[in-house]
């Protein structure tokens, strides 16, 4: 009974009364009494309710609307209480209240039950009073006041509020409202305690005194309080009460996940190509029953199967030809070369292209079309200038790892770049690159000419020392709180991590995070090597802490390139010469000053990579001549006969002469291609010069081993003349070499119908000079061989032609190759079970290689396309491992004919985000979706969005201001004005069409500030473009009309996700793609034709690497082109010979499909270098089959067999000899290049082209000649029964 009765009175005595009331007089504990300024402390009242006057209700009705009721019993709160609580709501609503306002109503639930509930007493406790002198009008007497309370909240109360919240965007961040409410521990590290925890402290800087919450799940405490657990609104329905302002909905999918039907997030197919027969891989199904299909073919083709078809060939032209040639050899060689010289003048006006943008995108893709929509109606994309520094573990100079308990009393593992020796270097080297100068029209210049200023003032650098605004003093600040806690640089700097906007107010230290220059700057910019190995995307909770290396970006001015604006010429020239002089300060930093004991870095300029190509191209000319020279002295020497050691039989069989002039006329077919081009005025690349040489190097030699060769092993018939001789050699081979000449000149010529213009100028420049390359060797090779040959029968030494050695009797000359075909090779291939095993082993190996070319990747990593000794290099690899942040996506509104007015409500809430009137599928809202799902979308962040954004300003009266003045014209007052001189617009609801018109430019002038965050001119003012509709001028002028503005343009930003690979980037801009066609639509719904705009995404990188997207459409289009062209040209040059063109298709289908294994094997990944190199595989391939077939439709013999081992005996040791050992003697040096390209690209596929194709011309080709080859010619026939 005894205990009942207690319980009674205990419970009496904390039910239904107040424990505060009014608000008395300054904290006398601040220092501070003066009551404009400093923070009132609420009056002690130990007792019932007041009764609620007429104001207090009213007031109750604006500012919490839920306590209308209650407050009917009596209050807690006097009007000056709820007059400042309606201040203290007035910035939240802003942020807010519109977007979501459950979240709102929510949200201000917690303060005010605290401040005005009647029945404030059960949940609240009063631990800490003070007296002090009071403030009106309580002045001249001691009062009592409250300065720490605690507050019994129950976490259903807390978790709730907190998860209608969490969600709420702000677009001016592209992070959710917690960035801002939640302090320190901004959005990420935000949780229902720490946001409310926060909310209460005095650490804030704005709570008058502080609130301590103790959260439990239970509904008593243990000495009698109510854990207060009000009503919570789940934020996808409207609030059940309005604050007579109007009747507000519940929030949308944008701001709360529980609003989301499953129509709201986007189902996205997958990017990868999955072709599945039988549950296994389709492609490896398909070739394995290929294989199996092939073999039982050519099994049963062996009972009986026997091809029937007739070779002819005309040769008569070139036999009369070569006669002409050899009479008058001085002649043609005379008006050849001058022909060739001729055409070669054209170099003269020879334009190289060196920018990756030109070489690699069409004038006339989208991408292009985009990038230079962008950069004229907004500005080119800036000129990012990084130096990343990795710290290196040093504990001699204390650069290590370390544990810290922070405020909270939290163990903290910190990485060694926080130590402060290291920052301070971070420092210094960053004031160090600001003093840097430049001299530009005789005037010395500094980053301060040159560097982006979002605000008009400050170098827009992102450090981490922008945290204390690039002040040293500052680290070394540390403050005591009310507790005894010590607050360090540490502590500042994981607020400032969880938000970086975070104001001094907020923070223990009085140091804001903001940078000097205006803007906060996100960890995940500044900070790498967090992201834990293995993880493919951005962490969910990152610690950043963990970091292993800070970044350093300084962004730089862009402007066009093509712009012949003297502005837009000098920024751009003055920006480079900048650039310049950093590349060398950075390199002789890092040479000379650099802590390397504790400190490795890596840097990079805008200008670095075009740099660093074309140093590469002429850092390794060297390897280039060297492999030149190699296959130079091959020739020579190969192409002598040999029969004798002695000095005169060297000199006089010696072929130095005649391998020289071979090689001259290659290269003077390149220069007059070349010529020809450049007069024409088709931009030359640095790959003309890199691989066309050595294509046509490949088809010349082959042509001069099968000329020189099959003359040394012809002897002159009787009654043959010299020039008949050579007329006869020239009408047997020179049908091939025009056979091989023009199917390679036709594959080429038509492979320029490519849209990528560096493989389009390759094709032009390798077609033209093949073709003059055979015009060169049929008139002035010929004559040149026709006098070596002369000299040689005259025994006249070679080179010293003026000398005469001992003669010798001439006879027919052998080569060993020649020998070893003949008497080994050839009728070992030749055997029926060699034939057989060979035929079903290629079989094999096709149909294995065509499993592998799947596994071939698209792109080319950027790090591959830089010398092994570049900065870039290193940059490129740091850039892998700390890259923390996708690059920026731009969604572009084009309305260009201003066919939407995005002065009108209807537009407006079709691009908006959160906003209350927005439509339920809005374009901002689809950016807000996809980021959910960053791992598929590779979109990061949801868009910064203008709409929500300008509509927060003009209806805050902080914002929205015009100058006091009694014109009719209204003039802004900017963000920095007094108030005093400014009063609001006055704009609550949704502006008009005419207010929106002459109010946008307000907008986007306004500097974004603590007392108005949502100014536009930092985050929009180059994302909006504007244009006057003002029938005068746009100065404001009381005799002139008010100026007003439409929306032309406009983009939202975002962030792809982290990207790595070449996959990445291509797929994030397939997706971006995908994205911005649903924003389409959704903009253009219900809108008539006429009125459709259109949107598409913009990132710096899109233009290098849209290409990739249809890559596997381009190669395999570029490679039909050249074999149905080679088909089509040796079915004519073959005289309609059907079979044996088929053969030769089919052999050159062989090799590439093993190519393309090869690639797959060795790591090389498709893109535009290897591409060019599979159709320039097409044609090398057609050296070695024509040749060999033509020769074997020309041999008469008794059987197929017999006819191939003829042909490979002939033909095969020419080929053998010329390009294949040729070309393998130079391949070897590139192994040796500096440049990656050259290692992976030319010498790998090179390599591989010319052992792939080989093995197919010189042992797969005859025994399917010998097995499926057409009949002899009757010619030929006939010409064996003469003989």
């Amino acid at each position: 009974m005894r205990v009942l009765v207690f319980l009674c009175l205990f419970v009496g005595k904390i039910a239904g009364d107040c424990i505060w009331y009014d608000t008395c007089g300054c904290n006398p504990e601040t220092g501070n009494s003066n009551p404009a300024t400093c923070k009132k402390l609420n009056c002690k009242y130990d007792g019932p309710p007041k009764p609620a006057s007429n104001q207090q209700k009213e007031l109750i009705k604006q500012v919490c609307p839920h306590l209308a009721k209650d407050v009917e019993e009596g209050i807690c709160c006097s009007v000056d209480q709820l007059n400042l609580l309606k201040e203290n709501f007035y910035t939240p609503a802003t942020l807010f209240k519109s977007q979501c306002p459950t979240c709102y109503f929510n949200f201000v639930k917690n303060f005010c039950d605290l401040t005005c509930s009647p029945r404030q007493s059960e949940f609240l406790e009063s631990t800490k009073e003070v007296v002090g002198p009071g403030s009106p009008p309580y002045e001249n007497q001691n009062v009592t006041m409250l300065a720490e309370v605690l507050y019994y909240v129950h976490t259903d109360f807390n978790q709730k509020t907190y998860d209608s919240c969490k969600n709420v965007q702000y677009p001016l961040l592209s992070d959710t409202i917690m960035k801002l409410l939640c302090g320190p521990y901004g959005s990420a590290a935000c949780t229902p305690e720490r946001w409310w925890n926060y909310l209460g402290s005095l650490g804030n800087g704005y709570s008058p005194f502080q609130i301590t919450y103790e959260y439990n799940n239970q509904s008593l405490s243990a000495n009698g309080h109510v854990y207060h657990n009000p009503e919570v609104t789940k934020c996808s329905d409207p609030p059940p009460f309005s604050d007579g302002d109007q009747m507000y909905s519940g929030c949308k999918c944008t701001d709360c996940l529980d609003a989301c039907s499953t129509v709201d997030m986007p189902e996205l197919v997958s990017t990868e190509w999955e072709f599945i027969v039988m549950g296994a891989n389709g492609v490896t199904v398909i070739a394995g029953s290929l294989f199996a299909g092939l073999t039982v073919l050519f099994i049963m083709g062996q009972m009986g199967f026997v091809g029937d078809y007739l070779l002819s060939s005309v040769t008569s032209f070139f036999t009369w030809w070569g006669s002409l040639v050899a009479k008058y050899p001085k002649a043609f060689i005379f008006v050849s070369t001058t022909i060739a010289i001729g055409l070669s003048i054209g170099i003269i006006n020879l334009e190289v292209t060196t920018d990756p943008i030109e070489l690699w995108a069409s004038p006339l893709s989208r991408s292009r079309i985009e990038k230079n929509f962008f950069d004229k109606e907004f500005r080119p994309f800036y000129r990012p200038t990084q130096v990343i520094m990795k710290a290196i573990e040093n504990p001699y100079h204390n650069i290590t790892w370390f544990n810290y308990s922070d405020v909270q009393d939290n163990l903290q593992v910190f990485g060694p770049v926080f130590n402060k020796k290291f920052m301070l270097d971070v420092l210094n080297l960053q004031e160090n690159i600001k003093k840097l100068q430049f001299s530009y029209e005789g005037k010395n210049m500094t980053l301060q000419d040159v560097c982006n200023k979002p605000l008009g003032v400050g170098c827009n650098i992102q450090n981490i020392w922008a945290y204390w605004q690039d002040d040293a003093k500052l680290l070394d600040k540390e403050t005591v709180l009310y507790d005894n806690t010590k607050v360090t640089y540490l502590d500042h700097l994981m607020s400032c991590f969880n938000n970086p906007s975070l104001t001094w107010q907020s923070d223990p230290s009085d140091i804001p995070c903001m940078a000097g220059w205006g803007a906060p700057v996100n960890p995940y910019f500044i900070l790498g090597g967090f992201i834990p190995n293995g993880n493919t995307g951005f962490p969910k909770d990152p610690e950043y802490t963990k970091s292993t290396a800070i970044v350093m970006s300084i962004i730089i001015d862009n402007f066009d390139p093509k712009s012949k604006d003297e502005t837009d010429v000098k920024g751009l020239e003055k920006a480079m010469a900048w650039e310049k002089v950093f590349i060398e300060f950075m390199k002789d930093w890092e040479q000379n000053e650099m802590p390397s004991e504790y400190m490795e870095i890596a840097f990079n300029t805008e200008r670095s990579v075009q740099d660093e190509l074309s140093r590469e191209t002429y850092g390794d000319l060297a390897t280039i001549a060297i492999s030149y020279i190699l296959m130079f002295l091959y020739i020579t020497i190969a192409l002598g006969q040999y029969n004798t050691f002695s000095f005169n039989g060297f000199m006089i069989e010696s072929k130095i002469t005649l391998g020289l002039f071979g090689v001259m006329i290659v290269l003077l077919s390149v220069s007059a291609s070349i010529g020809i081009f450049g007069m024409a005025g088709v931009p030359a690349t640095l790959i003309i010069f890199e691989i066309i040489p050595f294509l046509v190097l490949a088809v010349g030699v082959d042509n001069i081993f099968i000329l020189v060769q099959t003359y040394q092993r012809s002897e002159r018939q009787k009654c043959e003349t010299h020039a008949e001789h050579i007329g006869r050699i020239v009408g047997e081979v020179a049908p091939s070499m025009l056979l091989s000449s023009a199917s390679e000149s036709t594959c080429f010529f038509l492979g320029a119908l490519s849209d990528m213009p560096a493989v389009r100028a390759f094709a032009l420049y390798a077609g033209m000079a093949l073709l003059i390359d055979f015009f060169m060797q049929i008139t002035c090779f010929v004559a040149i061989i026709s006098l070596d040959m002369q000299r040689q029968e005259n025994s006249k030494y070679d080179i010293f032609c003026c000398l005469q050695g001992k003669k010798k009797e001439k006879g027919i000359s052998e080569s060993v190759s020649y020998k070893f075909f003949k008497a080994i090779y050839a009728p070992f291939l030749m055997n029926k079970w060699v034939r057989n095993i060979t035929i079903i082993s290629f079989l094999g190996l096709f149909c294995f290689s065509l499993a592998s070319v799947p596994n071939i990747e698209v792109g080319l990593d950027q790090e591959v396309s830089m010398p092994e000794d570049s900065y870039v290099l290193k940059y490129f690899l740091f850039l892998k491992d700390y890259l923390s942040v996708g690059p920026p996506v731009y969604f572009v509104v084009n309305n260009t004919n201003a066919a939407l007015d995005f002065s009108e409500m209807e537009v407006q809430n079709k691009l908006c985000m959160g906003h209350p009137r927005c439509d339920s599928i809005t374009t901002g809202s689809l950016t807000s979706s996809w980021s959910k799902i960053p791992e598929d979308s590779y979109l990061a962040t949801s868009a910064m969005n203008w709409v929500d954004t300008y509509l927060n300003w003009i209806n805050d009266d902080a914002c929205c201001r015009i100058k006091k003045s009694n014109s009719t014209i209204k003039e802004p007052c900017p963000t920095e004005e007094p108030a005093s001189n400014c009063e609001p617009c006055g704009i609550k609801d949704d502006p008009t069409s005419e207010q929106f018109q002459y109010t946008i430019k307000w907008f986007l002038d306004a500097n974004p500030l603590e007392t108005c965050p949502h100014g536009g001119h930092a985050a929009f003012g180059d994302g909006v473009q504007v244009r006057s509709i003002s029938s005068k001028n746009s100065k404001f002028d009381p005799d002139k009309l008010q100026p007003k503005y439409q929306v032309v343009h406009s983009n939202l930003m975002s962030f792809h996700s982290i990207l790595k690979t070449s996959k990445d980037y291509y797929t994030a801009l397939m997706r971006a793609r995908e994205l911005a066609n649903e924003m389409t639509d959704r903009i253009n719904e219900n809108e008539p034709e006429e009125n459709h705009v259109n949107i598409f995404p913009y990132s710096v990188f899109y233009v290098y690497y849209e290409q990739y997207l249809t890559m596997w459409e381009d190669t395999i289009r570029s490679l039909l082109i050249s074999l149905v062209s080679i088909f089509v040209v040796t079915f004519i040059l073959l005289g309609f010979d059907l079979i044996s063109s088929i053969i030769i298709m089919v052999i050159i289908i062989f090799i590439l499909v093993n190519i393309l294994a090869v690639m797959s094997w060795w790591s090389i990944t498709l893109n535009a270098v290897s591409l060019v190199n599979l159709v320039m595989a097409v044609g090398i391939s057609v050296e070695f089959c024509s040749h060999i077939t033509r020769s074997f439709a020309m041999e008469a013999g008794p059987d197929k067999v017999a006819r191939a081992k003829a042909a490979l005996t002939k033909m095969g040791s020419s080929v053998l000899s010329g390009i294949t050992l040729t070309k393998f003697s130079g391949i070897l040096v590139l192994a040796f290049a500096k440049s990656q390209i050259f290692t992976i690209f030319y010498f790998r596929m090179y390599l591989a082209i010319v052992l792939v194709g080989a093995a197919h011309g010189l042992i797969f080709l005859p025994v399917v000649l010998s097995f499926f080859g057409p009949d002899a010619k009757n010619q030929a026939k006939s010409e064996k029964l003469r003989l």
